[in-house]
């Protein structure tokens, strides 16, 4: 499948792009308003803001929900501004930045880039020191049934695990959930993939099985802003490699209208 094409269908739940970096002094405290000016410069994408204060905030990006949740230091601030249909999300903390699509928000890398780097204008006024991680992470969840329930048609065969599944049928055992981790390194960029039939009502075997395809591509060698988008370019290239080895010609038939 060709790169930078637009795209009739696409099954992304999830993308989420996150900074790390070392504690910023300013935004330890109980002042809401010093984050004013990084307010003012992305109120036309982000106009809707929320602040929680002294408490917990779950980011809530791991779809098995199996990540501890982020709990904030007594007296740090949590800042979330929103879209006005609350489909985008940024969330600023003295430790890390959040950008984080749902509901089929997101129309295409370059769109998304774009709102990263309108983020990283109006951050860079904060005194980072430096960066400690860059994340990239695309989450695709299958909702079209006749997909869900014919995965060999429209997967790779190293992805679908139809030996064990066809064995399970054979004896009569119910498939109750099949999800494989993987984690592998290109250069500095450690990558995460997981794939298979995903069960949102685990342990109901009857339960409909949803097909997730989750690339999360993370890098630690990194220090200062103006790094990032060169190397977004190359963790959602290596995410779209992975993606288009995953998925069969049946399947892109679908996601491209055909």
């Amino acid at each position: 499948m060709e790169k930078g094409i637009r795209l009739d269908e696409n099954f992304i739940s999830q993308v989420i792009f996150r900074i790390e970096f070392q504690t910023i002094k300013e935004l330890v405290g109980t002042d809401k308003f010093i984050v004013k000016d990084f307010a003012n410069k992305i109120s036309n994408v982000f106009p809707v803001l929320e602040v929680i204060p002294h408490n917990k905030i779950n980011l809530d990006i791991d779809i098995n929900s199996g990540q501890p949740r982020r709990i904030t230091r007594e007296g740090e601030l949590v800042w979330i501004f929103k879209t006005q249909d609350h489909k985008k999300s940024v969330t600023l903390t003295a430790n890390d930045l959040v950008l984080e699509y749902r509901e089929k928000a997101y129309s295409g890398f370059s769109d998304f880039l774009d709102e990263i780097l309108l983020l990283m204008d109006a951050f860079n006024q904060f005194d980072y020191r430096k960066l400690n991680f860059l994340g990239l992470r695309y989450i695709n969840q299958v909702t079209d049934k006749n997909v869900n329930n014919n995965v060999s048609e429209f997967f790779s065969p190293d992805l679908t695990n139809m030996a064990i599944i066809n064995n399970l049928e054979k004896n009569e055992e119910n498939l109750v959930q099949i999800f494989t981790k993987v984690n592998f390194k290109k250069d500095d960029y450690l990558m995460t993939m997981q794939y298979g039939l995903f069960n949102p009502s685990f342990p109901n075997e009857n339960a409909d099985k949803i097909f997730i395809l989750d690339f999360d591509c993370v890098l630690h060698n990194i220090n200062y802003i103006d790094e990032i988008k060169d190397n977004l370019i190359d963790m959602n290239h290596l995410i779209f490699d992975k993606f288009d080895y995953s998925i069969t010609s049946k399947f892109e038939k679908i996601i491209k209208g055909e």
